[in-house]
């Protein structure tokens, strides 16, 4: 605690979301036992409310402020289904004595956007790769990204790319969403239809339609449901996918992947063909065009590994021919999204096979 007038004086912390509670972790001083911490949360109606944090004992919360920073210690707590009960939060600023200034350690550190409504506010705050203020807590990315899924006035990018994350946060521990996924993907997904081509993967309407049905898979699978899990992926052959950009193409082959591992579980020599023949026009459509972006280009390489495997498996039905089941394995836990053993059960289940 240092000084920083005669008054007052600054005191070091973190806020972030774990679970069910917000968490502020504070460095040790005389009288950070005793500060009171305040939550004042705004709402998307702009209403503000304030909730009080109370000291808690929690030895896991009490370890993971302590990774953050060694020097902090005390830990405050609010519950934030408390918070929820009162309405969708887009901010959360907490406070303490007037005698006292809290300084965040990082900018990531401090819940100032909780939702998103604009392409810009998603960029600042959620996007991975372009956010200086996206969470390093899972738990408190997955809050902004559910309230911001939730936010019926956000922009259709945003709702989208807040639904992928949000289904990627939840397969990642195979929880459970108390909200009706099927459909909040079935009008997102006609609701993406209607944007334009763009030269930005979180943008473009293909790229949006390819991410939010390979994310929503991933989250079905992870809860053990194969076949809607299925049917979700073969989605992306219902698809006319026309953007001139080459960033759509490593969902559309990832989701594909899937289908033909089961494919080939039911031995469907021409489902496989089919598959990997469709894959391969889009390999050589993007392949001949020039590249001007490395993430892009790396894609690519994953969609010719993808459609390789997906060949060799059907070569190996057709024909008896050798496949590596090593490159085959490898190609599955590199492209495949949600990566813990578990998820991979789910994926063995469909093959036949270990992955």
């Amino acid at each position: 605690m240092t000084e920083v007038d005669e008054n007052r004086s600054t005191l070091r912390a973190v806020s972030f979301i774990d679970n069910d509670k917000v968490v502020v972790g504070a460095e040790p001083c005389d009288e950070a036992s005793s500060l009171h911490f305040v939550a004042t949360v705004t709402y998307l109606d702009d209403r503000a409310k304030s909730f009080s944090l109370v000291l808690s004992s929690d030895k896991k919360l009490q370890a993971e402020v302590s990774n953050i920073s060694s020097s902090l210690c005390q830990v405050h707590t609010v519950s934030l289904d408390v918070i929820k009960a009162q309405g969708i939060p887009k901010a959360i600023e907490i406070s303490t004595e007037e005698s006292v200034r809290l300084e965040f350690f990082e900018p990531r550190f401090h819940l100032s956007t909780l939702c998103c409504e604009t392409v810009d506010e998603a960029k600042e705050t959620l996007w991975f790769g372009s956010s200086p203020l996206r969470q390093n807590s899972n738990q408190s990315t997955r809050f902004i990204a559910e309230q911001s899924l939730l936010n019926d006035k956000g922009a259709i990018p945003v709702r989208v790319n807040a639904f992928v994350i949000y289904c990627y946060k939840l397969a990642e521990c195979a929880a459970q969403s108390p909200f009706k996924l099927g459909t909040i993907a079935d009008e997102l997904l006609a609701s993406a239809q209607e944007l334009e081509f763009a030269n930005a993967s979180k943008l473009d309407k293909d790229c949006l339609t390819g991410s939010l049905i390979t994310a929503y898979w991933h989250y079905l699978l992870s809860l053990g449901d194969e076949e809607q899990a299925l049917q979700v992926a073969s989605k992306v052959l219902g698809y006319e996918w026309q953007t001139p950009y080459h960033h759509f193409g490593l969902n559309v082959a990832v989701s594909t992947l899937l289908l033909a591992l089961n494919a080939y579980k039911d031995g469907d020599k021409a489902q496989l063909e089919s598959y990997f023949k469709m894959l391969k026009a889009i390999f050589d459509k993007l392949a001949s065009k020039s590249i001007s972006n490395p993430e892009w280009f790396q894609d690519l390489g994953g969609i010719h590994r993808i459609t390789l495997a997906i060949w060799r498996l059907h070569e190996h039905l057709r024909y008896q021919k050798t496949y590596s089941e090593w490159f085959l394995k490898d190609t599955v836990r590199k492209s495949f999204r949600v990566r813990d053993e578990a998820f991979f059960k789910r994926v063995e289940a469909l093959y036949g096979k270990p992955v």
